[in-house]
């Protein structure tokens, strides 16, 4: 049973956006909605398998969930450019070593 829950409680949490307590919530109340009237209207041998489904369509259609926002450009990974800087020979020292005068 204790799976149950917590399979249920990921996919709430997934769906509604997981970084979102707001999004957490709507996504547990859509699961336990949809279950339900699953259970009540079609068969209740569905009823479990309506969270899986409503996480399939979420995470397809909407990977970042219901209500999480999307990400600015500041955060984007950039290329690093290699080809920066002078060319160091073997026999430089480890910059952490001359960054502390070390050297």
């Amino acid at each position: 049973m204790g799976e149950s829950i917590g399979l249920k409680a990921f996919y709430a949490a997934i769906i509604g956006g997981f970084n979102q307590t707001r999004g957490a919530l709507l996504g547990a109340f859509l699961v336990g909605v949809l279950e339900n009237l699953t259970g009540a209207y079609i068969s209740p041998a569905y009823k479990e398998g309506v969270a899986l489904l409503l996480f399939l369509v979420v995470i397809i259609f909407r990977p970042e969930g219901l209500l999480a926002r999307p990400r600015s450009a500041k955060y984007e990974q950039r290329p690093k450019d290699r080809t920066a800087g002078p060319a160091r020979s073997l026999r430089d020292p480890p910059l952490f070593l001359k960054n502390y005068g070390i050297t």
